[in-house]
């Protein structure tokens, strides 16, 4: 079966917290396996496992797999904030941000941000290095990875650091998606132009955040349930404001 890794931890997390509520030990959580209480404590310890192993402690103890993610899923994590001084290091130096941030998409897989982005094995010491020295993660032998930082992890929507990604991401966002149009069927593309009262376009603005929220929800369940080889890359902006007094320029002619 795949591996789930990097969110296996959060399903673990989650069965922990079941057991409680259902005051289960290890040992009598490995006697319905029908194995040892020191191979239930190691798979409840490591970082990254299979669907397969899960699945069985799951029906072991009652609970299905896919219930076992919706819950994880919506439980309230908790959220970190990057400091003063990595949100400012982000700002003057974004790439090191994006590297970090596929540190954590890939969970700490160095392989596979090597193959994607083609980076020498220089650049890869020194992005960790510098994210060391930052305190966003540990570099240990063999290239295991600690993070320090740990996700989620919420931008300020009203820092510079905000305002430099979205600046950054709708760009090449829509820099992508125009020169595709109609060759990519799953590209989705819709654009509306229309005079709204403030209380209708608070009423759009709640039903476009409802979308945000299934993206998010239906996004984490994928995450959690398919291996990582499985998913592809997805990306949705939605923006909606006041429009200009002249949204077209007519020269003289």
């Amino acid at each position: 079966m795949p591996s789930i890794d990097p969110l296996y931890s959060q399903l673990i997390n989650t069965l922990k917290g079941i057991l409680k509520d259902q005051k289960m030990t290890y040992s009598e959580l490995s006697e319905r396996l029908g194995c040892s209480e020191s191979s239930i404590k190691y798979t409840f310890r490591k970082k990254d496992g299979s669907v397969s192993s899960l699945n069985q402690i799951c029906e072991a103890i009652g609970v299905s797999f896919s219930d076992l993610v919706i819950k994880a899923v919506n439980e309230e994590p908790v959220v970190s904030r990057y400091s003063q001084e990595q949100e400012n290091f982000f700002i003057e130096k974004i790439n090191y941000f994006y590297f970090f941030d596929e540190l954590l998409v890939s969970g700490c897989n160095l392989n596979w941000i090597r193959s994607k982005y083609k980076l020498s094995e220089a650049s890869i010491r020194k992005y960790l290095a510098k994210l060391e020295d930052l305190q966003l993660l540990e570099v240990h032998p063999k290239d295991r990875i600690k993070l320090i930082v740990k996700p989620p992890i919420n931008v300020f929507k009203g820092s510079e650091l905000y305002k430099v990604l979205a600046r950054e991401y709708s760009t090449r966002f829509l820099n992508h998606v125009f020169p595709v149009l109609g060759d990519d069927s799953k590209t989705f593309l819709r654009i509306r132009s229309g005079r709204l009262s403030e209380k209708g376009m608070d009423i759009i603005c709640r039903g476009l955040q409802e979308q945000c929220d299934q993206f998010d929800k239906v996004g984490g369940q994928d995450e959690l349930a398919f291996n990582h080889e499985r998913l592809n890359d997805f990306n949705m902006l939605i923006v909606v404001s006041k429009s200009l007094n002249i949204i077209h320029e007519i020269p003289e002619i």
